[in-house]
């Protein structure tokens, strides 16, 4: 079988740069989150809306380095 075309190739690396940023600003997010509810003096603690928001957070995240490990698999493999 043939390899990958180029603009294949090309769109795959954008799209591990992209969900490798969206991973970056889902953990920026996530510390957000922790920062003003917990180290703030002024704000009240975590309440359930907060962790609730939390978990989807890191639900989300954990999908994004997924899929980042599958898509560098993908170029990886299409530069062989």
């Amino acid at each position: 079988m043939g390899g990958m075309s180029p603009l294949g190739r090309f769109i795959l690396i954008v799209m591990l740069w992209g969900v490798r940023f969206t991973a970056l600003a889902v953990a920026a997010a996530f510390a957000l989150v922790i920062w003003q509810k917990q180290l703030s003096a002024d704000a009240p603690g975590l309440i359930r809306q907060d962790a609730v928001f939390l978990a989807i957070l890191a639900v989300v995240f954990v999908a994004a380095l997924w899929f980042s490990r599958a898509i560098a698999r993908e170029v990886q493999r299409s530069s062989l």
